[in-house]
């Protein structure tokens, strides 16, 4: 396993940081077993994901990570878009799970486990996908994820501005397409390679807006939202 140090308020560090996720994985379990990792560092340089057991490590100190997930099984060197520091753009996580799924642009990968995962690590599922964007089919770009662990929803937003939605998220694998895509219409202004997405996790609410109009009617116009 690589040994890899972090230091300086993460700036000294031979590593090019993608994305720090701080969790609450499970892992380890009996009293000879280290405990499962609590946070996580994508290397898209390295093409791993490294990790440390303490998820609040102290500033200004240096240390060694105590887990490195790295090498041809675990599916982060099969890239896909740009190069070199963008190759793992994003990870989501399910700490309550332990399972992480990780952008590689061509894939998304996933990992059970995520929380004791250590060197060349086989990954658990990978998912590709196409769709149709007018004119023929093209591969999904996976460079944003985000994760709805209540409803298992898996959100990507794709470098061409669309956002695609996998149902089903945890049990997902292979060759897809995706159960909705959302195209952004800003009218004349273009949607320039978007770095990730977001769902508001409040339900929908039916919201009473007053509208104007002539005093005889004085009526409520009922908007409902989502």
């Amino acid at each position: 396993m690589r040994s890899a140090i972090l230091s300086g308020w993460w700036k000294t560090i031979g590593l090019a940081l993608a994305l720090l996720a701080v969790a609450s994985c499970g892992g380890g379990g009996g009293s000879s077993s280290p405990p499962g990792s609590k946070l996580f560092v994508t290397d898209g340089g390295n093409h791993a994901i490294a990790s440390l057991i303490n998820p609040t490590p102290p500033p200004e100190s240096t240390f060694p990570f105590d887990r490195t997930v790295e090498g041809p099984n675990t599916g982060l060197n099969d890239l896909g878009g740009t190069p070199s520091i963008s190759a793992i753009p994003s990870v989501a996580l399910d700490a309550a799970n332990d399972r992480m799924f990780v952008a590689t642009q061509l894939h998304a990968v996933v990992f059970d486990n995520i929380g004791t995962a250590n060197g060349n690590a086989a990954f658990s599922r990978r998912i590709s996908a196409t769709f149709d964007k007018g004119g023929g089919l093209r591969g999904v770009n996976f460079y944003g994820l985000y994760l709805n662990t209540t409803s298992n929803i898996l959100y990507v937003a794709d470098v061409t501005g669309d956002v695609h939605a996998f149902d089903s998220a945890s049990t997902r694998n292979g060759a897809t397409t995706p159960d909705r895509t959302v195209t952004p219409d800003l009218g004349t202004i273009q949607v320039i390679f978007p770095f990730g997405c977001r769902q508001d996790p409040r339900p929908a609410l039916r919201r009473y807006r007053p509208q104007c109009h002539q005093p005889v009617h004085n009526r409520l116009q009922r908007r409902v939202d989502g």
